[in-house]
């Protein structure tokens, strides 16, 4: 035998047992049983997909792709010291941008409070935050002892 870590720590692994789960599913109540059911039937006509094709190489750049590289950049550098100039005269895109924008949202104003909520308002913005009900007495069911 080896005295390895890694060949140590395989053996260990090998002999590790999977845990128990918590609880099964088929001592759960029907409702859940049900649902676990329809999950597991709906899983099994799912299909699987297809296979993804694998992307072609590149092939190697010839003496055409650096021209039409270096036309683009130059098109891009171009068009984007032109355009803003040609927009304004054009009819004066940016007042138009402008006229077209919403006004100002209000500030917010607090509408109503309650227990459960709290009311907000912000311009055409109807906010409700709700606060979850109040917990009910005893020990939670969900919790694993």
């Amino acid at each position: 035998m080896s005295d390895d870590p890694a060949d140590r720590l395989r053996r260990a692994w090998s002999r590790l047992e999977p845990p128990a789960p918590a609880d099964s599913w088929r001592d759960a109540d029907p409702a859940t049983r049900r649902a676990v059911g329809w999950l597991a039937a709906a899983w099994e006509r799912v299909e699987p997909p297809a296979p993804v094709p694998l992307p072609r190489r590149r092939p190697a750049p010839g003496p055409a792709r650096p021209l039409l590289a270096a036309a683009a950049v130059l098109l891009v550098a171009g068009l984007g010291a032109v355009l803003p100039h040609l927009l304004v005269r054009a009819g004066g895109a940016t007042e138009a941008t402008a006229a077209a924008a919403p006004p100002a949202a209000d500030r917010p104003r607090l509408i109503a409070t309650r227990p459960d909520r709290v009311e907000l308002r912000a311009g055409t913005v109807h906010l409700t935050l709700l606060r979850p009900p109040a917990a009910p007495a005893g020990p939670d069911p969900t919790e694993a002892e």
